[in-house]
């Protein structure tokens, strides 16, 4: 454990994270350590105390669910401190993902569920720039409407409600439990926003995950076998080299297998829904 201490110190104090080499320092000092690095430990120790004693704000991570700026140093593994949000990383690298799992209603079928997600871009709620044809008098007439404009949800996300709504009634120390979404909810999601992981070919009794991507501009890609998500383009690097997945070594590559309405039955693997 000293040696790692040690290299976590370092490395902290390097990147700026001066409050986690703190106390990665103050651990050290209570272990015995080889004797040829204890004075490099003790000159260490002497020059972090001339550091600020937070941690440099852009280090520090941040919740995708309630919004909540974590420390680096936390006692429930690798989870938001306020909700619960397990932090979704990419496995080359290590960054934090902008996803946020949910789960359909309970009486809400996987079926229905991925149904209602790649339903009709139509029958979904559509974006406007404010502006609305009509006919009056024989004539075609365009008029402004009072409304949100693009770029602009004015609060009109379903899902973001949803999610804050859970938020705000989430009691620390409870069990951490999914975001519950309803049937409108469902439908207004843009299927390339959503990825679905189904471990249940490993096992009956692990879950089907639903995924909402919280920035679409971040193109994520995610393994068909072990379902672990990467950034896009470093997966396809990485395939490109080693023509595998650099985590489990499946062979699949197409992690935006479309699905179908008659195919919507728990899918081996990773899927992202798409049209």
């Amino acid at each position: 454990p000293g040696l790692h201490l040690y290299a976590l110190a370092k490395q902290a104090q390097a990147l700026g994270a001066y409050k986690l080499a703190r106390t990665a320092y103050e651990k050290l000092q209570v272990l015995r350590v080889p004797s040829t690095w204890q004075h490099q430990i003790d000159l260490s120790c002497l020059s972090i105390r001339s550091k600020p004693y937070s941690d440099q704000d852009e280090l520090l991570p941040v919740c995708n669910w309630c919004m909540t700026t974590n420390p680096l140093q936390r006692s429930n593994l690798d989870s938001c401190v306020n909700c619960g949000h397990p932090f979704i990383r990419t496995f080359l690298g290590f960054d934090i993902l902008p996803l946020v799992e949910f789960q359909p209603e309970p009486d809400i079928s996987v079926q229905e569920a991925l149904s209602l997600i790649i339903s009709e871009p139509n029958s979904k709620r559509q974006a406007t720039d404010g502006w609305r044809e009509s006919t009056r008098g024989g004539a075609e007439v365009m008029s402004l409407d009072a409304g949100p404009m693009p770029g602009d949800d004015g609060g009109s996300d379903l899902f973001v409600q949803k999610m804050l709504d859970a938020a705000n009634y989430f009691v620390p120390g409870e069990p951490y439990r999914p975001v519950r979404i309803d049937r409108p909810t469902l439908a207004e999601l843009s299927s390339e926003e959503v990825y679905v992981i189904d471990m249940q070919k490993f096992s009956p009794l692990l879950p089907i995950r639903f995924f909402r991507s919280m920035i679409p501009e971040v193109a994520i890609a995610v393994c068909s076998t072990c379902g672990h998500f990467f950034h896009q383009e470093t997966w396809e690097l990485e395939f490109l080299q080693h023509k595998c997945c650099p985590y489990c070594g499946g062979k699949d590559i197409d992690s935006a297998t479309p699905i179908s309405v008659a195919s919507a039955k728990p899918a081996a693997g990773a899927t992202k829904t798409s049209l």
